[in-house]
């Protein structure tokens, strides 16, 4: 490609997709140690040279020319902010290197314009033990600058790579700290705020991932009251070798968050989660996301019992997805349609339990009208022996007696013959290792309202893998580990056009079909009787009329 044409290509990228580039190359050149050395990084100084829409986009960004760190010379900080038009830095402070700590001038001009900061605190000590070794006292002399001059910051983010132990946060506001609505704050185990609590009286915005005391996360949600969204998730206590004892004794006084309109709780095996979600008043809640863990039976009962609250504004869904992933979790969404965002994400993690997951699982549905229920999406990922048996999915979907609408992924891992979920789809159906055959069936399709099934390898098509919000469903979605499997599919195929006259009336839809289009046909029409067509990139087969 000619330089002429590359650059021609460039210029007619949309301005979401330029302020990316922008973004990206810019915050790379300022972290570089030539930029340091160097007048100003060259590529993106030339960006406003351009052409007038390139130099609107560079100059009115409130974050190309905003995100500084303490490589930067206090000179600098005055041709930035020439250059962004005067709008607030977005500072990061790292601490980590203490040959390049920043001064006091430094830290004084940063918090002064900046609208963004984030702190990067150095390692704890790695064992309580080691309290007499001497502690340099650089990360709260600077977190406690933030006071004086940093009236306009709007997000913090504090974070602590690795610690032995707790973090006991210095205040770093003694004056003024109304503008701060975000706060984010990372580190291996949270010490005790309570003498910090004005810090949230203002924030709209709080996210902890950290080992934490339940009592302290409830104190601190009582002094938040203009919370609108909270996520709090903490590490294996296994793993970061910290361990909550102190007892968490529900408050005969409900918990009321007024404004908090999206809960996201990832507390795995923490002891007394299910008294603090029980002791919540959440009249506005919009989206909730728990993820347990469960290590023992006790507190089962109990914490499925104090989800009833939170799930009355869902009760009646219109859509649910049953995810399972490789790494044996299970996510339960429910939500208005397919192409929504859900409103209530519930992942469990199997952990050897006496009770299974698919048993878990069937206690949340008192909590839902399941004959509401009109479009269901089912994805199984586990392998490479699966998670559920066909007899436990024909327990968890049979009860979904109102559902017309069903979107599949198609066995990424599996072979089909094995697959348990379709084989629970279609009881009776032979599912011949070797032979292209259906047999005989002498049972229907096990969703008797269903109308519709839609194959797919598209993770899109579900809403659970679209989510944008503060936690993913699954860090991430596993994909093939091979190009689609021609026999698989043909076999899929097969086993649809052989289907016996009752379940005929489903109309079934083959996505993801390129190169494979006409022998899907061909199987698809093996028996006769059915109206098969391409639609578009899709195949429909249809009983016809």
């Amino acid at each position: 490609m000619s330089t002429e044409t590359s650059i021609k290509g460039i210029l007619a990228l949309p301005n979401e997709i330029l302020l990316r580039v922008f973004s990206h190359v810019a915050r790379e050149e300022s972290e570089s140690d030539a930029f340091a050395r160097t007048l100003a990084p060259a590529w993106a100084m030339s960006i406003p040279h351009v052409c007038s829409r390139w130099r609107t986009l560079a100059l009115g960004s409130t974050t190309l020319w905003t995100r500084v760190s303490p490589s930067f010379s206090t000179f600098w900080y005055d041709e930035f902010a020439e250059r962004s038009m005067d709008t607030f830095l977005h500072a990061t402070v790292s601490l980590l290197d203490e040959e390049k700590l920043p001064d006091d001038e430094l830290m004084t001009e940063m918090t002064s314009f900046s609208e963004e900061m984030e702190i990067i605190l150095r390692p704890g000590r790695q064992a309580p033990e080691d309290e007499d070794e001497e502690v340099d006292d650089d990360d709260d002399y600077l977190l406690y600058r933030l006071g004086d001059e940093a009236s306009k910051l709007h997000t913090l983010r504090i974070t602590q790579p690795k610690s032995g132990t707790q973090l006991d946060l210095p205040l770093p506001f003694p004056d003024d700290h109304s503008s701060l609505r975000n706060l984010t704050i990372s580190c291996p185990c949270l010490g005790d705020l309570r003498w910090a609590f004005d810090l949230f009286e203002n924030l709209t915005s709080l996210t902890i991932h950290a080992v934490m005391s339940y009592s302290v996360l409830r104190a601190v949600c009582r002094t938040a009251t203009k919370l609108e969204q909270l996520t709090y998730g903490s590490p294996l206590s296994r793993d970061a070798g910290f361990h909550i004892t102190a007892p968490y004794k529900r408050d005969e006084n409900p918990l009321i968050m007024s404004s908090l309109r999206e809960l996201t709780i990832k507390s795995f095996a923490q002891p007394e989660s299910e008294n603090f979600l029980g002791n919540l008043e959440l009249p506005v809640l919009e989206r909730l996301y728990l993820r347990f863990r469960f290590t023992d039976d006790k507190g089962i009962r109990q914490t499925f019992q104090d989800l009833k609250p939170l799930f009355r504004p869902w009760a009646r869904p219109k859509h649910v997805e049953f995810l399972v992933h490789q790494e044996k979790e299970v996510a339960l969404l429910l939500g208005p349609s397919p192409v929504d965002i859900p409103n209530a994400i519930i992942v469990i993690e199997s952990a050897g339990l006496a009770e299974d997951t698919s048993s878990l699982l069937l206690r949340l549905y008192p909590l839902i009208a399941l004959d509401s229920v009109r479009t269901l999406g089912l994805a199984d990922a586990s392998s490479p022996e699966e998670m559920f048996k066909a007899s436990e999915w024909c327990s968890l979907l049979k009860p979904f007696t109102a559902v017309e609408d069903l979107w599949c992924m198609q066995p990424t891992h599996q072979e089909l013959h094995k697959f348990e979920l379709f084989r629970a789809l279609w009881p009776g159906q032979q599912w011949e290792p070797y032979a292209l055959t259906s047999g005989d069936a002498t049972e229907d399709l096990l969703l008797p309202a269903l109308r519709k099934i839609s194959f797919t390898r598209r993770p899109i098509r579900f809403a659970g893998f679209r989510e944008p919000g503060a936690v993913a469903v699954f860090e991430e979605w596993p994909a093939s580990r091979n190009e689609p499997h021609s026999y698989e599919l043909l076999r899929l195929a097969n086993t649809v056009g052989r289907l016996d006259d009752r379940r005929r009336a489903v109309e079934y839809v083959f996505e993801d079909v390129e190169g494979m289009e006409e022998k899907v046909v061909e199987m698809l029409n093996r028996e006769g009787g059915r109206d098969v067509r391409m639609v578009g990139s899709h195949i429909v087969s249809k009983k016809e009329a």
